[in-house]
């Protein structure tokens, strides 16, 4: 299997020595992870080596090799199934479906057709509710699916984000059950955004273009700021959508910071 880059770039000298010191640590966890993920399921092989990739050393050593090779079992296993256009959102203590943890620890486990702003949400909706993220990954994978959400060795694979977060301390059932539904409902808003995303970033180059070719009877300054500001938006310091129909009658803006 292959060994994470950043390890092998960190273990040839081209980072601090505290880094490399992590990055021998990841590797040598990897290793042992690797032998007990081993061969024989050709399927569970390819995705950690897809998991593991490029995963920090930070994130990895957080684990030993058996813990690490348990995760990705776990999280092989949990998301076997998944329907295209759907979330995948499980909370779960890991301690106990698999004996190597015994750490008080909860993993988030959320998998969604990749798209842009899926991590960034799906952490800050952990942290807002005052969880304390101690090791993350987040795999882009190539997966292939039946018509049912089953994953399948045939067919056409398509990208999907799989994010997998290890939060401090053991969560309540109340406290899991209301960060799934408050995740579900982050994913369902992202679809929503980048639905109307690219439409709108569309839509703010055609009227920067639009004012430089027929500018409006104002000062040259005030329009090359006017114009200035619509390229800083489009730069991702906006994600403009379309707001629905309750958002417009509660006079939602259709542009929200990043």
């Amino acid at each position: 299997m292959n060994v994470n880059a950043r390890v092998i770039q960190a273990m040839h000298g081209e980072a601090p020595d505290e880094a490399r010191l992590d990055a021998a640590e990841a590797a040598a966890h990897l290793a042992v992870s690797a032998h007990l993920i081993g061969t024989t399921d050709a399927g569970l092989a390819a995705f950690f080596t897809a998991f593991t990739r490029y995963a920090s050393p930070e994130d990895l050593i957080h684990y030993t090799g058996e813990e690490l090779a348990a995760l990705v079992r776990t999280v092989y296993a949990r998301l076997q199934s998944r329907p295209r256009g759907s979330s995948l959102v499980e909370i779960f203590n890991p301690s106990t479906d698999e004996a190597p943890f015994a750490r008080p620890e909860t993993i988030v486990l959320a998998v969604n057709d990749d798209s842009p702003f899926l991590y960034d949400s799906c952490t800050a909706e952990v942290r807002a509710r005052g969880f304390r993220v101690a090791a993350a990954f987040h795999p882009v994978i190539d997966q292939s699916r039946d018509g049912s959400g089953g994953l399948s060795l045939g067919g056409a694979p398509a990208k999907e984000s799989v994010i997998v977060l290890a939060l401090e301390g053991s969560l309540t059932q109340d406290e899991r059950q209301s960060l799934s539904d408050g995740l579900r409902g982050v994913f369902s808003s992202v679809r929503i955004v980048v639905r109307d995303w690219r439409a709108m970033l569309e839509q703010l180059a055609d009227t920067a273009g639009s004012l430089s070719r027929n500018p409006p009877p104002i000062s040259e300054d005030e329009l090359d700021e006017n114009i200035a500001f619509l390229d800083w938006m489009a730069e991702n310091h906006f994600t403009p959508h379309i707001p629905d129909e309750p958002q417009i009658r509660r006079g939602v803006s259709a542009f929200q910071l990043s």
